[in-house]
């Protein structure tokens, strides 16, 4: 993992059980054949950690409803995931009002919350809601130029 910029507003030491978490699943999308889809390696055992420690975990996608309530009920089937934010949401990702919606549902600031996504839409729409980004690289290398994005603080190579 390498770490971008400190800023005032995150500090993951503290990550405890106030720490919501928000993600984007961006390989998600409603024509593709249920059988093809799966989960982004290590999305299961990622989530079950956050959960046995407490952390609020949701999904803020610009994917339609159809695929992600499969994947939910197909592969995360025990993971608690409230309120999901889909392309219906209005207006959709990467304006911010998706992410700030989930904050005020939780009753918690931006500050304490963290955007993990894949796409220069997560990092904007992480950056102007106010939270923490991390930018997930995927394992072939497609996302890679993001990394010099302004609204990126924190890069994780899978």
């Amino acid at each position: 993992m390498k770490r971008r910029r400190q800023r005032n507003r995150f500090n993951p030491s503290n990550a405890k059980q106030w720490c919501a978490i928000t993600f984007s699943i961006s390989q998600v999308t409603l024509y593709a054949p249920k059988a093809q889809m799966v989960p982004q390696p290590g999305l299961l055992p990622l989530m079950e950690y956050l959960t046995e420690r407490g952390v609020r975990k949701t999904i803020c996608t610009r994917n339609f409803d159809v695929p992600v309530n499969h994947l939910c009920r197909t592969f995360l089937p025990n993971i608690s995931l409230s309120p999901i934010v889909t392309r219906h949401f209005r207006p959709p990702k990467p304006h911010p009002a998706g992410i700030l919606y989930i904050g005020n549902q939780w009753g918690i600031r931006a500050s304490e919350m963290i955007m993990v996504g894949d796409s220069m839409d997560d990092m904007i729409a992480g950056r102007e809601a106010g939270v923490t980004t991390v930018l997930l690289l995927d394992k072939d290398d497609h996302n890679t130029h993001l990394i010099a994005l302004e609204s990126v603080d924190c890069v994780i190579n899978r």
